[in-house]
């Protein structure tokens, strides 16, 4: 289970990262965003589960899943609107600073993840 769940981390990782650069960067969507993006649903699923089973990790269930729907928000936009639907909705610059202060989060929550996973 170990691997699985590390794997879960590494793709989550990948696609939080990589998503918000491209649109940080204001590259049109790429047909494989969204596929990206349908994995790593399956993932965070994976992860839930797996933080389920451990004791005394309601508040890293909670975090994660909370930070994992907010993120989704903005990668949904961009999936569905293309960069000018992303922007229309998301564009301002306060609203990029909570992406990246989302994003930055999330990386930070699989830390915990994978250091539970590794000494699980």
């Amino acid at each position: 289970m170990n691997k699985t769940i590390l794997k879960a981390i590494e793709r989550i990782r990948w696609n939080t990262e990589h998503h918000f650069l491209h649109i940080k960067n204001q590259h049109e969507i790429a047909p494989q965003i969204g596929v990206q993006f349908s994995m790593g649903y399956t993932d965070a699923r994976f992860i839930q589960f797996f933080l389920e089973d451990q004791e005394d990790q309601t508040d890293l269930w909670d975090e994660f899943t909370k930070t994992f729907e907010e993120i989704s928000e903005y990668e949904l936009a961009f999936i569905k609107g293309g960069l000018a639907g992303f922007n229309e909705q998301y564009g301002s610059e306060d609203q990029m600073k909570h992406y990246e202060a989302t994003q930055t989060a999330m990386l930070l929550i699989l830390d915990k993840v994978r250091f539970l996973a590794l000494t699980y």
